[in-house]
């Protein structure tokens, strides 16, 4: 089965396996969040384990 490069584009998999995904509400319309909560979206986040069983399989 070929990769899926859309899912490939937005997911960056760790040495360990790991795969990490970019937080979203960061592009525009950001003046009215607080501080804290624009920093809170600036780490990268993990994906739930049901989620990366279903991803690892587009990934091939």
């Amino acid at each position: 089965m070929k990769p899926n490069k859309s899912i490939l584009k937005r997911i960056t998999v760790t040495k360990s396996g790991k795969l990490l995904r970019r937080k979203s509400h960061l592009n525009h319309f950001n003046a009215t969040e607080s501080r804290t909560l624009q920093r809170r979206h600036h780490h990268t986040g993990g994906l739930s384990k049901t989620l990366t069983k279903t991803v690892k399989s587009y990934i091939g």
